[in-house]
Order: structure tokens, then sequence, then C-alpha cells
């Protein structure tokens, strides 16, 4: 036991580098993932240890930090690593993720029932039932009654829909320019929408609880993606 926390003091040093941003190719993950474990420990002082650690790095290595979390969270048999790695993971997601992106467009829309064909490709387009004033959508020029055919590259289908572009608005960054392929007025038209920030809005609900539900839906995306990981690493 002692020899392991002389080991544990040793590579102190060299987390604290790595997190400072001086790491090799390949010494973040190795790092990381001896730091997750580590949350933990039977000693307070070297759960906090590692808990500091992995938030110092996750100042420049974010997504490496979300990627091993997660997998932590896969791979973890122990209680307080899984809790531990969760809350870590939601304060970095929200930092990093909900406060730094949120971008808004400004509409609320409606999935269409039947498919629109223009050019020989299919669409199930996306109603526009109100665009709010002073935001990037009236900005944009965007009407009631507009039907989208298409975000940036992804095709509105039943795979692509209301709730999908929401998730790829507000992942965005407030400032990004957003191309769509409207049916406005009985024409396909093009266009390029700079997105905005989110305002408080009537009725909405509270951003704690915004906050928690951004995170849930980041983790259920993340999910398949680190149980292939783990998979494949044991395989």
């Amino acid at each position: 036991m002692r020899l392991r926390r002389l080991l544990w003091i040793a590579t102190l040093p060299m987390v604290l580098a790595i997190g400072l941003g001086w790491a090799a190719e390949g010494d973040v993950d190795r790092a990381l993932a001896e730091l997750f474990p580590r949350l933990g420990a039977e000693k307070w002082k070297d759960r906090q240890a590692a808990r500091q650690n992995i938030l110092a790095m996750g100042e420049l290595h974010p997504e490496e930090v979300f990627r091993e979390g997660v997998d932590t969270l896969v791979r973890s048999k122990d209680p307080e690593v899984i809790h531990l790695t969760k809350s870590l993971l939601k304060e970095l997601v929200i930092k990093h993720l909900f406060l730094k992106k949120q971008a808004f467009l400004g509409i609320r829309m409606r999935n269409a029932q039947l498919p629109t064909v223009f050019k020989g490709q299919q669409f199930i387009p996306v109603d526009v039932t109100e665009v709010l004033p002073n935001t990037a959508a009236s900005a944009g020029g965007m009407k009631l009654g507009d039907r989208i055919l298409k975000v940036d590259k992804h095709i509105c289908s039943h795979d692509f829909a209301s709730h999908q572009i929401i998730a790829y608005i507000t992942s965005q960054t407030p400032g990004y320019t957003l191309e769509l392929l409207l049916l406005s007025g009985g024409e396909v038209v093009k266009k390029k929408i700079t997105l905005g920030t989110r305002p408080a809005l009537p009725g909405d609900i509270p951003v704690e609880t915004r906050k928690k539900r951004f995170f849930e839906n980041w983790l259920s995306e993340q999910w398949p993606k680190a149980q292939q990981r783990v998979k494949e690493a044991t395989e």
C-alpha cells in the first residue's frame, strides 16, 4: 500500500504537466486512465487530488476527459468512482458545452407528415410555426409557414426532425453561420443565418433544469459510443 502511494505521488508532477498542456501524444489518455480510478481511493485527499487534476486537464483537453470519463462510467463497478466521475463530467459538460455553446435560432416548429420532393431528393419538412422577434431567425428573414428541408448537410427526415434540429443548433457556438434550405412562399430558397444566444423566454423552465436535461441528453448520446470502445478494448 505504501509503495502504491509513493508511486502515485511520483506521478503527480507528470499529471500536472499534462494538465498544463505539456503532454506528448498519448500521455493525456494514459494519465486519465490512471486518474479516474483514483476517484475511488481510500483517503479523501487522494480522491480530491485526482479530482483537481482531472478538472485541470479538462480545461485544455476537454474532449479527452469526456471520452475517458464516459468510458470509466461504462467500465467501473465502484459506486464512488461512478458517482464522482458523473459529477465531474456534469461540471465540465455544463461549462464547456452548455454555457459556451447554446446557440439560438429563434423559431418554433413542428414535424410535417408528408414528404416533399425537390430535384429528385425526398425531404420530410419541418414546418416553422412561429418566428420570435429580435432573434437570428427574424433578422435572417425566416417567416411563419416556411418549411425547413435541410440544415447544413442534414436532410430533414424521420431521423432528422425538429428535436434533432434543436439539438444540432444548440450544440453550435453563437456566431456560427447556419445554412438552411427552405420552401418559402412556394419557392425553394437557401438562407445563411448567423446564430445568436438564447434569451430568457416566457414560460422557460428553470436554468438548472435545462442544465440537468442537457447533461442527461449528452450522456445518453455518448453512452453507446463508450460501450463500443470498451467492448473493443476488451476483445
